[in-house]
């Protein structure tokens, strides 16, 4: 079978295009994402997945927890506002 390179840019196209994007630290599950038919992206330094249940699958082997943990983790890793304080900071004026 030969090599369509029109095709193969088609496909990565379509991948970038629907946000099927693994980044990250994938080098401890290289072989588990090209057996899910990632596709390098080495200008951009990610995989190019062919659906979103691989993207989540590796999502899932990069964190170590399910996708309802990594909702949960990233919902309590954001910072909260600084209270507001009643005392005044001493000014060098």
């Amino acid at each position: 079978m030969a090599y369509d390179k029109a095709k193969f840019k088609e496909e990565c196209d379509r991948r970038r295009n629907e946000n099927l994007i693994v980044k990250g630290n994938t080098y401890p599950i290289k072989d588990m994402i090209k057996d899910l038919g990632g596709i390098w992206d080495g200008m951009q330094k990610q995989w190019l997945m062919p659906d979103q249940s691989a993207v989540d699958a590796c999502n899932t082997e990069i964190t170590g927890g399910s996708p309802v943990d990594q909702a949960t983790q990233a919902t309590q890793a954001q910072p909260q506002p600084n209270q507001a304080s009643t005392e005044m900071p001493d000014m060098p004026f």
